[in-house]
């Protein structure tokens, strides 16, 4: 277990609006056998409590769990789609995730992960996202 710097870069497009987010924080990082974790405390929106986020790596799957008023178990496997109940201050949604990319690389302590996926609600698409994690 180790401390780590985590920088995440978020690409989010609908209906040809752009916007993007750079966000730094701490955390801590475990590796165990096959596995690699990432814990941190997410900040979600600027009038809400950072949210306990723990990421977990296996293989090409990523597993991005938020506990606390925001979040769900977010699975990311490139070329499947994976159905999660979103939590919210306004209660949960049902949401979809379909992952076209998923690379990771690991190198000389060097966490990087790059997502690509789009986010539905009922069948609408919420956004196209693409997201980049750097840890070290």
């Amino acid at each position: 277990m180790r401390k780590v710097k985590i920088v995440r870069r978020i690409y989010r497009r609908l209906d040809g609006a752009a916007e993007q987010e750079k966000t730094v924080l701490g955390g801590v990082r475990h590796d165990r056998g096959n596995k690699i974790y990432l814990q941190f405390k997410e900040i979600i929106s600027e009038d809400m409590e950072p949210v306990p986020t723990l990421l977990t790596v296996v293989g090409d799957e990523v597993v991005l769990h938020r506990k606390g008023d925001v979040g769900g178990d977010m699975r990311f496997v490139a070329g499947e789609s994976h159905s999660l109940m979103y939590r919210t201050p306004m209660g949960a949604l049902p949401m979809e995730i379909q992952t076209s990319k998923v690379d990771v690389f690991v190198s000389r302590g060097i966490l990087k992960i790059e997502l690509k996926y789009n986010l539905l609600s009922a069948g609408d698409l919420l956004s196209e996202i693409d997201m980049s994690i750097r840890a070290e």
